[in-house]
């Protein structure tokens, strides 16, 4: 299985979250994936935790792996 997120950041519409994503993807220690939601948890949580651990496949030796909602 894919690496599971360490951190996830939930947080309310137009509060910033896309500016966090662009700065935190950027960062060398920090792996986030490409797209910023990947609403597993609302709409594909049915999709199981293999396709959510698979979102993360390309996290290598980052610190931080985590998703920004």
């Amino acid at each position: 299985m894919s690496r599971l997120p360490n951190f996830l950041y939930v947080g309310p519409d137009k509060a910033g979250s896309s500016w966090l994503h662009e700065m935190l993807i950027k960062h060398p220690d920090v792996y986030l994936t490409p797209a910023k939601d990947l609403y597993f948890f609302d709409r594909y949580y049915d999709r199981g935790l293999a396709w959510y651990a698979s979102q993360f496949r390309d996290a290598r030796d980052e610190a931080v792996v985590g998703e920004v909602c």
